[in-house]
């Protein structure tokens, strides 16, 4: 809220009965333009005050729906309904008239104050479509999607695909040294420009070019078994370091490097994001490159996968804050 006031006094001189009325207006209308006149501005700054809210907001939730699946608790999505802000203004004033030692005086005051009450109303995402949506295994189409939008075909492999053919992705299967060499090899091919996404035969490949040889190797997609959504966060879960006190409510699990997600007894001062549960306080830090990239790659597969799912009732309406 922003208030403003202006103050005069002074004698009256003889004719000048008005002078107290006019000086009221003016300074109303001066307070009238100013405070109206910043309307513009304040709107332009606020747009990006709640964009950034809200996006923190989200990223808040989705770290705190990994921290849950480490610890073996069910994941809960809200969606911002809608936001809405209503501003108020409001411009006084006042005229006194009095007499101190035979002499007329009098004294004018105006002032104006400036309210802004902004609201977002919050759903809960569930329903039948949603958790069979969340189940599903991500579709080939949005593998070559995200590989042509420019993400690293090492990173989606290691984070989207459970196994490519009979090879597993899991640090403790006989068969994941192969996994990684087949991995690395596509990773060495996207470096050098040698691999495309191509249809053959109405399915989805990924062409492998040796231009030495000048033969093409083709990989089908549908050899490589991808992930839920849910198994995603399952496995990216798996990287929330744990407190020592707090051991017996994890089962154990190796890290598999694609994401940290730290713990402390105070909010940090070097996160990206942060969220408090069980007395905690997990986050990312600004500075972890992979984790950042990773963590990004998963809140776009949740829009990707969540689709656009109606909100269903009723309505959580909270006061907007800042982080």
């Amino acid at each position: 809220m922003a208030v403003l006031a202006s103050m005069w006094s002074g004698p009256i001189r003889k004719g000048g009965s008005m002078r107290p009325i006019v000086l009221i207006l003016t300074t109303s209308l001066a307070l009238t333009g100013c405070i109206s006149g910043s309307g513009g501005r304040t709107i332009r700054r606020n747009y990006a005050t709640y964009n950034h809210t809200i996006h923190y907001n989200q990223s808040q939730q989705m770290l705190l729906n990994l921290v849950r699946m480490r610890y073996r608790e069910s994941p809960l999505f809200l969606k911002v309904g809608a936001v809405s802000t209503s501003y108020n203004l409001e411009v006084n004033g006042g005229a006194n008239v009095g007499e101190s030692f035979e002499a007329p005086n009098y004294g004018v005051s105006a002032g104006g104050s400036y309210s802004e009450r902004p609201t977002v109303t919050y759903t809960p995402i569930e329903g039948d479509t949603f958790v069979k949506q969340m189940l599903a295994e991500v579709d080939t189409h949005t593998f070559i999607l995200l590989y042509r939008s420019g993400w690293p075909i090492e990173v989606l492999c290691h984070v989207l695909a459970e196994q490519i053919g009979t090879s597993v992705n899991n640090l403790d299967d006989p068969s994941y040294p192969e996994f990684v060499d087949i991995v690395n090899r596509l990773e060495k091919a996207q470096d050098e420009r040698r691999l495309v996404g191509v249809v053959v035969d109405d399915e989805l490949h990924l062409q492998i070019r040796d231009e030495e040889e000048g033969a093409e190797r083709l990989i089908p997609l549908d050899s490589l078994q991808l992930r839920s959504f849910v198994d995603i966060m399952f496995f990216l879960g798996k990287n929330t370091r744990v407190p020592e006190e707090n051991r017996d409510q994890v089962k154990s699990a190796t890290q598999n490097g694609w994401l940290d997600i730290r713990y402390s007894k105070s909010p940090p001062n070097d996160a990206m994001v942060w969220v408090e549960h069980g007395g905690y306080f997990y986050s990312i830090a600004r500075n972890d490159i992979q984790s950042k990239d990773t963590f990004a790659l998963l809140k776009l597969l949740f829009e990707m996968q969540a689709g656009d799912i109606q909100s269903v009732q009723p309505l959580l309406t909270l006061p907007l804050a800042t982080p």
